[in-house]
């Protein structure tokens, strides 16, 4: 009880070394359940148990609470400096306490323009807006009612006064960004799993997405029996048959075309590649005539008939190219 009264704040919470022995009670005293206890009770009337063993039983309890406490303050996001000052989003205390609020959002103005989220020349028009919607708040019905009144969600709220008035267009945006703090990716890998339970062999994209569509709408009405029938839906239902037809249709008219765009690419990549052997022939006719005009230079110089018939041999071998 003596550490929980010296922790008034978060900081000191998380300043607190919970591994040092001195803050625990003792082993024997550690509440391990109700059922564990009476289990334990039972083998040491049977004698299938000792005292000691049960003092170990509650010993590793002990360190488990300890293992799992810390763990969980090293997860908690209470243990940054921006989330501690975010009460200045809570209607209630804008309304009573606004300086007090005003000062905390000058500390998240300073972490976020650090952080590079919001330029610094906009920090001050931000705390002026919130001045002003300070005022607003202390007679506003919205802001004593919540969160019991209409907008009892903090988002709905802060749109519904915010959103569309453009006086307050940067502190909006500012309330944007913190209130998407909170928001992990638990729904988008809850979706893999939705995905994995949906999916069979051979099935295409547009079937999961389809699949997938269906399976959020069931989740957001609450069920198969609260879909509504509406018109829409029976006229959609009714013409499915003809767009799957439609859909075949299509899907026939891309396959044909792909298959002549291959054809025209087979054709045309022969053709690429004759124009580039014949280019490689004339290169090298071209090589041996200039070969053999320089062993006929050389021949007529130095009168020597082996040379001669060199050149010949060249000009008959580019000729046999051609």
């Amino acid at each position: 009880m003596m550490i929980l009264k010296r922790m008034k704040t978060a900081v000191k919470l998380f300043s607190e070394d919970f591994k040092d022995r001195s803050n625990h009670k003792d082993a024997s005293l550690i509440n391990i359940g109700f059922v564990a206890d009476k289990q334990l009770s039972e083998l040491k009337v049977r004698k299938k148990v000792s005292e000691q063993d049960v003092l170990i039983v509650r010993k590793e309890t002990k360190e488990f609470l300890v293992t799992a406490l810390t763990k969980l303050l090293e997860k908690c996001p209470l243990k940054y400096t921006l989330v501690r000052n975010l009460a200045w989003l809570d209607p209630q205390k804008i309304k009573e306490k606004p300086s007090l609020c005003e000062k905390q959002l000058r500390l998240c103005l300073q972490i976020i323009s650090s952080a590079g989220k919001v330029r610094e020349n906009k920090c001050d028009t931000i705390l002026n807006q919130f001045r002003d919607f300070a005022v607003i708040c202390k007679t506003s019905e919205e802001a004593s009612e919540w969160p019991t009144g209409a907008h009892s969600r903090l988002d709905t709220f802060f749109h519904a006064q915010l959103a569309k008035e453009h006086a307050f267009k940067d502190l909006w945006e500012i309330v944007q960004k913190v209130l998407l703090l909170s928001h992990g990716q638990a729904s988008v890998e809850r979706g893999f799993s939705v995905n994995k339970n949906i999916t069979v062999t051979n099935m295409k994209e547009r079937t999961l997405i389809a699949q997938r569509v269906i399976v959020d709408h069931l989740h957001h009405v609450g069920g198969v029996t609260n879909v509504g029938m509406t018109k829409e839906l029976l006229q959609s239902a009714g013409c499915a048959r003809q767009r799957y037809h439609a859909y075949l249709y299509e899907e026939n008219k891309k396959r044909e075309h792909t298959q002549q765009t291959k054809k025209r690419q087979v054709l045309q990549d022969e053709v690429d590649q004759m124009k580039m052997k014949r280019s490689k022939l004339q290169t090298n006719i071209n090589a041996l005539l200039t070969s053999a005009d320089e062993l006929a230079i050389e021949a007529e110089a130095s009168d020597k008939i082996s040379v001669l018939a060199k050149s010949n041999a060249l000009r008959k071998a580019a000729k046999d190219k051609e």
